[in-house]
């Protein structure tokens, strides 16, 4: 059984503003273009903290989980996660082994975007990279922002 990790309620409204909300009819099909499509279960474990793999996922439907091992080797759940926000973007842009484990509290829907694919579609429309990466910066600054003003 998982508890609730202290300090943790920041990510529960870390969401912020929707990722990619501003993008046309057309730059989403690109972007579709460029994902694949994950479904998943309540109760799935869909990244395990520690493993390397460098996959970012939008939350398309559903809700996540996440949840870190502490120094005894205990779950502790750090919060949730809705749809509209995102998954793995640490691993995305650092390629470093996953931070924490991942968990489908629902079942859903995930759009994986892996570094080859993100460099395919830098290369073929750049400008929808470049406000892919803008949106991803403004979650993160969300999310950082969030954590330091619950402490």
């Amino acid at each position: 059984m998982s508890e609730q990790a202290p300090n943790a309620q920041w990510i529960d409204d870390a969401a912020g503003p929707g990722l990619l909300e501003d993008f046309s009819d057309d730059q989403w099909q690109v972007f579709l273009e460029h994902t694949e499509p994950r479904t998943f279960t309540a109760g799935e474990r869909l990244i395990e903290q520690g493993d390397v793999d460098r996959t970012l996922y939008l939350i398309r439907s559903g809700r996540l989980e996440i949840r870190v091992k502490d120094q005894n080797g205990q779950e502790r759940v750090l919060g949730e996660l809705p749809a509209g926000t995102v998954v793995g973007e640490q691993a995305f842009i650092d390629g470093h082994a996953r931070a924490a484990s991942i968990i489908g509290l629902e079942g859903g829907e995930l759009l994986g975007i892996g570094p080859k694919r993100f460099r395919e579609m830098r290369e073929s429309h750049p400008e929808l990279a470049a406000a892919f990466l803008l949106d991803l910066a403004r979650a993160l600054s969300h999310r950082l922002r969030r954590m330091t003003q619950a402490w």
